[in-house]
């Protein structure tokens, strides 16, 4: 709830309103556990459809994910032929360090890629492709970054670009949502899902948010996405699809 709050508050997405101090008070302390008063059953409903909407909307928007994918690399970089504790030393400092750190790199991608973060000159998108498109079996649990790394190298060479010109991002298939908590009602207590059935549909919702992309630089789009399609074996998009 907190997180949802303050996501929505400072992303300006509309999506993030939750009834929390409903859902808090209708949360019952029981020798067996805490359980929901069916009363609150719409405000819970409301805590899962916020989470399944702000997921595209700011946490797995192309935008977001771009900027990961370039902050991932940057570090990589940056942390080449380095040592466990210069990396541990990455890890220990706050974002203004670390943004200065890698904009003074003596890697230059590392220090392009930094100032193209700070500058907001981000990648754009040559390929943004869901679940129908893909052998999703192969992608079921996401793919580390040096897999995804590896994909770059390969689509950039045929493509006739740099590898640190090419981003990939394959993302791990979402979890099943689920309240964790079960509900009260006059008679018995039970599970949440057989008082809101929605929690199928919101599950089904979120497996259909997922996204494969890949991105590159302005310009370079079409050779890249051509690439991408043939090393990923993907379905080439329509112009529909690219619109997502």
């Amino acid at each position: 709830m907190d997180y949802l709050l303050r996501d929505a508050y400072y992303t300006g997405a509309p999506y993030g309103t939750v009834d929390a101090q409903r859902l808090i008070r209708y949360l019952i302390r029981t020798p067996d556990g805490t359980v929901l008063d069916e009363n609150g059953v719409n405000a819970a409903e409301s805590l899962l459809i916020a989470r399944t909407l702000m997921r595209p909307s700011v946490y797995y928007h192309h935008v977001s994910r771009i900027g990961e994918c370039m902050f991932q690399l940057a570090v990589l970089e940056h942390l080449t032929g380095a040592t466990a504790a210069d990396a541990q030393n990455i890890l220990n400092m706050d974002d203004p360090e670390c943004m200065h750190t890698l904009q003074t790199s003596e890697k230059p991608v590392a220090r392009d890629l930094a100032a193209r973060l700070y500058q907001r000159r981000l990648y754009k998108r040559a390929l943004s492709v869901g679940s129908d498109q893909v052998n999703i079996v192969i992608f079921q649990d996401g793919v580390p970054i040096k897999k995804c790394r590896d994909f770059a190298t390969r689509i950039a060479e045929q493509a006739g670009v740099q590898p640190h010109e090419v981003l990939v991002d394959i993302p791990s298939i979402p979890s099943e949502m689920s309240l964790g908590v079960r509900v009260k009602n006059q008679h018995e207590v039970v599970d949440f899902e057989e008082f809101s059935p929605r929690v199928r549909t919101l599950n089904a919702t979120r497996r259909e948010q997922w996204r494969l992309g890949v991105y590159t630089l302005s310009g370079m789009q079409e050779r890249v996405t051509d690439a991408a399609c043939e090393i990923l074996h993907i379905k080439k998009p329509t112009r529909q699809d690219t619109l997502f």
